[in-house]
């Protein structure tokens, strides 16, 4: 049995390949948006839908946007989808791809819908793979942006300072033929630690090579099928599974700090003290650039902006460019990685040091039901750049790079951004936590202050995806002094 997406324009073909065999069965009586493993049903981008389920009964979920649905309006509606069980052999797959391993079965997850956008869910049923009956009384939900509440997850033992923290994906100790999902954290004293992907966290730390186990580690990613971890002294370490950890090669003498990390798709850059810039093409071995940038200025962010073309507001196109930031509030921007530019327009005030960087780029879509709703156009409208750092200092800009300087409420210290969805995340001393979305144009962001449940410092932020395991998908997890690990859904 195969969860499959269905469009309208497969469905009269479907119907007609199980050869009018089975019946309509009742609808569920008690549909509902309902919470999983203590997570809320409604969340970023997606919805969790619970029902009463009975025996021999065959499910499909089917949702429309809009405040109203029907088991047969869905086909009419655009962005209109449908989520079936099919018997094998008698579906048609959407894309002549299925998603394997799941019925529908509540709960159900939906994901890959847009925030702040009314949807419609109903529930049909049949017997033998026979056409649906009459659909259940519809849910009506609006998705919304994750990180507004918080709550506390299993710590990293020994009190132990985390500095990053990356998800990825590792072979599944159960089945060497499957993935799991796994996290893993980095910090102080050599500590790594990982932690499968699965309620409730479970940390395990992991051995260092010699010369590398007492080293303070400041970041990690998941990149090249593998997690790869920076720290003091020109460490650099890569492991396939977040278990056996290998020293990467540096083509040249390294000792600086290196303190920010980004991942373009194909290339890792690494930056750090002494205007210290490090590329890789795959995490293990590194080749240090003979760049611009004064080797008396401290780099502590990183971030890679992909290129951009839109047609909204108008056709532009821009190219792709790295953007690094650190002490004495300098700024560069640079396409190779080798050539540098200052950057200065509105930021002449700004004389305390960068923590963070991060780039979002701005979409704009149709009103779809997740993202293989045959309705799905997304477009790229423009992109921001948002600077965090010392002293509640935060930069925003947009293609122009003309900078609006603000200081949040409480001056608190800033120590990393993100945006991997719809806004800017960022985390800091004495539990600071600010949701950053977009406003009038692309240098104009509104920040909010998020209650994170901590007066602890938090040193870094991180957005995963869909994991079953963890019973919420799209989700934060924040974490820093003592060990300390937040969840937002």
């Amino acid at each position: 049995m195969n969860w499959i997406r269905y469009s309208a324009l497969l469905l009269t073909v479907l119907l007609a390949g199980c050869g009018g065999k089975g019946s309509p069965a009742e609808p569920p009586s008690d549909l509902t948006v309902q919470s999983t493993g203590g997570a809320p049903g409604i969340g970023d981008t997606q919805v969790t839908l619970n029902w009463t389920p009975q025996p021999n009964v065959q499910y499909w979920v089917l949702c429309a946007p809009g405040n109203a649905i029907t088991a047969k309006s869905w086909e009419t509606t655009v962005g209109g989808n449908a989520y079936s069980t099919s018997r094998v052999g008698a579906g048609i797959y959407n894309g002549d791809t299925a998603l394997a391993g799941q019925l529908v079965t509540p709960p159900f997850n939906v994901t890959g819908l847009r925030n702040d956008v009314t949807y419609s869910f109903t529930v049909n049923a049949r017997l033998n793979g026979g056409p649906g009956g009459a659909g259940a009384t519809p849910v009506t939900v609006t998705p919304r942006l994750a990180g507004q509440t918080w709550s506390a997850l299993a710590t990293v033992p020994n009190a132990t300072t985390v500095r990053g923290m990356a998800y990825g994906t590792v072979v599944s100790p159960l089945n060497s033929a499957y993935l799991a999902f796994a996290f893993v954290a980095v910090g102080d004293g050599g500590a790594i630690y990982r932690s499968p992907a699965s309620a409730p966290l479970v940390w395990t730390r992991q051995t260092l090579p010699t010369g590398l186990s007492n080293q303070q580690f400041n970041d990690v990613t998941f990149a090249f099928g593998r997690f790869i971890a920076i720290g003091n002294g020109g460490a650099i370490a890569y492991s396939a599974d977040g278990v056996t950890w290998t020293a990467s090669t540096i083509n040249t003498v390294i000792n600086a700090n290196l303190t920010g990390l980004a991942f373009s798709g194909s290339a890792l850059m690494a930056v750090g003290q002494g205007g210290v810039v490090l590329t890789s093409g795959d995490g293990i071995t590194w080749t240090a650039l003979a760049s611009n940038i004064p080797n008396t200025q401290n780099l502590n962010t990183v971030a890679y902006s992909p290129g951009v073309t839109t047609t909204l507001p108008v056709a532009a196109s821009y190219a792709a460019f790295w953007v690094a930031a650190g002490d004495a509030g300098a700024v560069y921007t640079s396409m190779d990685g080798v050539t540098w530019t200052a950057l200065s327009n509105g930021l002449s005030s700004a004389t305390n040091a960068w923590r963070g960087v991060s780039v979002l780029v701005h979409t704009t879509s149709n009103l779809d039901c997740g993202v293989a709703s045959p309705a799905v156009t997304t477009l790229s409208t423009s992109y921001s750049i948002a600077l965090v750092g010392d002293n509640g200092q935060v930069a925003t800009a947009g293609p122009a790079l003309a900078w609006t300087a603000q200081t949040l409420p409480g001056s608190p210290r800033l120590n990393r951004v993100i945006s991997p969805s719809g806004q800017f995340m960022a985390v800091g001393n004495a539990g600071a936590v600010y949701t950053g979305t977009l406003q009038n144009n692309d240098s104009s962001i509104q920040w909010l202050s998020r209650n994170s449940g901590t007066t602890s410092d938090l040193y870094g932020v991180l957005r995963y995806g869909k994991d079953a395991g963890l019973n919420y998908s799209n989700s934060y997890l924040a974490f820093g002094q003592g060990g300390g690990v937040l969840a937002a859904r």
